[in-house]
């Protein structure tokens, strides 16, 4: 976020922002905007109708996203949202994605498509309990009793090693370090949690970021989103809030999502929890329609594998 001093913010004039297909009206002080970043200042301060009319109708932003925006450009953060909570039992949160825009009304009864238990919501953890758990005896003996090419085969998991080589990398990694202060993220405790419109507040900023230049925006947004996943428990019920995500950051980016950092982390995490993505119907559809998406995880499939 460009510095700008917070009374030369006050002193600027007002501009209204029209948000949404529901054409919410905000006014915001014009230099808190126009001095994050050049296009912004252009949008502003040009030649563009924006500039001479003071008013800028953003149609196609989510309004939530729109108030996190400005609540970081004056104050260079913002505030996380909180996970929808499901008080009714007999309901399952998931999470669709039609066009690669989420829908309003996310919820469906317990039953639909693959069948979820207690057990299996229970039997969930997040990559950084993967990483802390106890070692398997089988995988990781005191004492080398047998040589690697005979050491038996642990049922229970398939390819340790390697799994834990890749969850390391993506917990560890110094890729989405932030400069700016950021508060830990909420934990999951339970599979009732429906975090789709967390995820999706912090992938809605990386891709405004994208758009118009502002690189302190899209840092703090692409740590933010890491750092929830990295505790992020994936009970069954919840693997489409995860799918819904991804879904939207490969539609947002389109032919542009090879190398850009937010698509590559969610391969990477996909790649660390992909048998537990397997059991959801929409990553079906996620693999089928996106495959620079699917191009990237055969390739962490294949590390695990090798």
């Amino acid at each position: 976020m460009a510095t700008a001093s917070f009374q030369s913010i006050l002193e600027s004039k007002l501009v209204q922002f029209v948000i949404g297909p529901e054409k919410k009206e905000f006014l915001v002080h014009e230099y808190a905007v126009s001095s994050l970043s050049k296009p912004l200042d252009r949008l502003l301060n040009g030649q563009m109708k924006e500039a001479t009319e003071g008013r800028v109708v953003w149609d196609d932003m989510d309004e939530a996203a729109f108030v996190r925006f400005i609540q970081w450009a004056y104050s260079g953060s913002y505030t996380d949202p909180e996970p929808v909570i499901f008080t009714d039992s007999s309901v399952i949160a998931t999470s669709t994605a039609e066009d690669g825009k989420v829908a309003k009304n996310a919820t469906a009864t317990a039953g639909a498509g693959s069948s979820v238990t207690i057990a299996l919501e229970e039997d969930a953890e997040s990559v950084v309990s993967f990483v802390h758990r106890p070692s398997c005896s089988l995988c990781y003996p005191t004492v080398p009793i047998y040589p690697s090419s005979r050491r038996p085969k642990c049922e229970k998991c398939p390819d340790p090693r390697k799994k834990r080589q890749m969850v390391n990398g993506f917990i560890s990694s110094s890729l989405y370090a932030c400069s700016t202060h950021s508060s830990p993220p909420r934990q999951n405790k339970k599979y009732d949690e429906n975090y789709a419109l967390v995820f999706l507040a912090h992938a809605r900023l990386y891709v405004m970021a994208d758009k118009y230049d502002l690189p302190q925006l899209s840092e703090l947004a692409l740590h933010k989103l890491w750092a929830t996943l990295k505790i992020f428990t994936p009970y069954p019920s919840r693997l489409g809030d995860i799918v819904c995500m991804i879904t939207y950051a490969f539609h947002s980016f389109s032919e542009s999502a090879e190398g850009d950092k937010m698509c590559d982390m969610l391969v990477h995490y996909s790649g660390c929890i992909y048998e537990n993505l397997t059991a959801n119907d929409g990553f079906k559809t996620l693999v089928e329609e996106y495959p620079l998406f699917t191009h990237g995880l055969m390739k962490k499939i294949a590390e695990r594998l090798s």
